[in-house]
């Protein structure tokens, strides 16, 4: 669970949708309600094609842990993730195969479902940079969510009435005439579901078909900068934590943000106060391993 000191269950009551097969391949099994049951600290996961199994969330590891009535339960799906909105609000639980479903009563009847993760490809032969993958995120508020790449980001509102999706004026590009976010729609078994967002100078953001929440990118590795010399990023063993290490014994604590895609460093490093709280990075041409990472400085350190 994304929070601290859970005594409480989270309030995972409700509908989800699982938006990883949109494009194709979605069935029954992808719509769920989640429903206290009488027992204590127990709940039931049920989808549209009557298949359920019971939950029993833990205090004391702050978890749910699956019970084995469950189908999945033998091939490893034992504890079900949840990721929390702003205010303490289930945004998204996480299913068989770690496969994420949103919180489907998060918006107005007819809005587009645009949670999820989107790519801009117009850059893909060079000057892609940490802005062009993007995660539309749910705040945990009706109709409101927020624009997420790894830069930072902006609120976005569906306002019922002109039928469109309101940028913040916390986004940089507001005073350049970038107020309302376009959307495209296609038809499939299922139903529309969105397949491209726009968004600044409308460059179109497409929606990827494989949204596996587990899916970092390969940053472990040598890494090195003409000045500032040799680094290493190591796992430390737990989930998605890692270790920076540079010159001289200088390091600090990265751990990987799935909703926001990127890693955050810890409090720990020495330059945290200065503003150095999340670290940027890039794929090479072959997208199978990080081609650098940045530094407090914004110098790049190449992946030796």
């Amino acid at each position: 669970v994304v929070g601290e000191n859970l005594e409480a269950a989270p309030p995972i009551e409700g509908k989800y949708e699982c938006h990883v097969y949109d494009l194709d391949g979605k069935n029954d099994y992808h719509y769920v309600t989640i429903e206290k049951t009488p027992n204590h600290n127990m709940y039931k996961w049920t989808n549209r094609a009557g298949a359920l199994w019971s939950l029993k969330w833990q205090s004391a590891t702050e978890t749910f842990e699956v019970q084995p009535d469950c189908c999945y339960h033998d091939d490893g799906h034992v504890r079900m993730g949840v990721e929390l909105a702003l205010h303490g609000v289930v945004a998204a639980v996480y299913g068989p195969g770690n496969e994420r479903y949103d919180r489907a009563d998060s918006h107005a009847q007819g809005m587009p479902a645009i949670v999820g993760k989107y790519e801009n490809h117009y850059y893909d032969e060079g000057g892609k940079n940490g802005a062009h993958w993007v995660s539309i995120i749910w705040t945990g508020e009706r109709n409101k969510y927020t624009w997420q790449n790894r830069h930072g980001g902006w609120a976005l509102t569906w306002n019922s009435l002109t039928s469109t999706f309101h940028v913040g004026e916390d986004c940089g590009y507001h005073g350049d005439g970038y107020k309302v976010m376009r959307v495209e729609e296609i038809e499939n078994n299922t139903g529309k579901q969105v397949s491209t967002v726009y968004g600044p100078g409308e460059e179109p953001f497409k929606r990827e078909s494989d949204q596996d929440p587990g899916a970092m990118p390969p940053i472990e590795g040598q890494y090195k900068h003409a000045s500032y010399g040799q680094v290493s990023i190591k796992s430390t063993g737990e989930p998605n934590m890692f270790k920076w290490t540079g010159r001289g014994g200088d390091a600090w604590s990265l751990k990987w943000q799935l909703a926001m895609r990127r890693f955050d460093i810890g409090k720990d490093c020495t330059y945290y106060s200065d503003g150095y709280t999340t670290m940027d990075w890039d794929l090479g041409p072959s997208g199978l391993k990080v081609a650098y990472v940045v530094g407090k400085k914004g110098e790049r350190y190449i992946r030796c």
